[in-house]
C-alpha cells in the first residue's frame, strides 16, 4: 500500500487499467488536484483531495489548511499550527476533511517535484488523519 500521508496526484485515464476507466465516473474534484493518502487497505487507498482555492463559506471546519513555507520556518506555536509538509508547496492549500474517498493505488502517481515526493510529517498525519476521520462521523 502507498505510505499514509505522501501526496499522489491521479494518472491521466488513458493510463488506467480498462475495467477502472469504466468503473470510476469523472470528478474533477479528485481528478485535478493532488490528494493525500489517509488510510486504506490492500491496492484500496483512502485519499482527501487538497485544493489552492477553498469555498468555505460558512464552513471553514471542512479545511484543513497545509503550510505552503518551508518546514523549518512554521509557527507551531498556536494550537492550530497548518499541517505541515516536508518541503515547500507551490501554493498555499487546503485538505478538504469531506472528500475522502477510496481508489485503487494503481490509478495514482506520486506527486513528486525536483526529486522529492511531498508527504506530510508524522505529527502532521496523525493530526489530518484525526481531522478525517472525526469529520467522517
Amino acid at each position: 500500500m502507498a505510505g499514509i500521508g505522501k501526496f499522489y496526484r491521479f494518472k491521466p485515464r488513458s493510463q488506467w487499467p480498462p475495467s477502472l476507466q469504466q468503473s470510476i465516473p469523472e470528478d474533477k474534484l479528485y481528478f485535478m488536484h493532488p490528494a493525500i493518502i489517509v488510510g486504506g487497505t490492500g491496492t484500496g487507498v483512502d485519499v482527501v483531495t487538497t485544493t489552492s482555492s477553498p469555498n468555505m463559506g460558512n464552513n471553514t471546519a471542512n479545511y484543513a489548511p497545509i503550510s505552503h513555507q518551508a518546514p523549518s520556518i512554521v509557527d507551531t506555536s498556536h494550537p492550530e499550527f497548518p499541517i505541515i509538509v516536508n518541503t515547500a508547496l507551490p501554493k498555499q492549500s487546503w485538505a478538504v476533511l469531506d472528500s475522502r474517498r477510496r481508489f485503487d493505488v494503481s490509478i495514482l502517481q506520486p506527486w513528486v517535484e525536483n526529486g522529492v515526493q511531498f508527504k506530510l510529517g508524522k505529527g502532521s498525519r496523525v493530526r489530518l488523519t484525526q481531522k478525517v476521520d472525526a469529520r467522517m462521523k
